[in-house]
């Protein structure tokens, strides 16, 4: 890889952090997951969302997309 496409593979890495950002600070508590897929159509954002009693139906412990513990 020439040092050009490593700069320009750093501004997607910086847009990609503060995507991950925007999206902790703005997901509610049970959000567990977040796609985000792109084409040249446009784009399609899926969100994945799991409660405290879903969890223990299933057995499983789980953190939400901010960290935090679902309890």
């Amino acid at each position: 890889m020439e040092y050009k496409e490593i700069r320009e593979m750093d501004g997607i890495t910086d847009a990609l952090k503060n995507l991950r950002q925007a999206i902790e600070d703005q997901a509610d508590f049970h959000c567990t997951s977040v796609t985000v897929f792109f084409n040249c159509e446009g784009y399609d954002v899926t969100q994945t969302h799991r409660t405290a009693d879903n969890l223990k139906e299933s057995g499983i412990s789980m953190r939400n997309v901010k960290g935090e513990w679902i309890k």
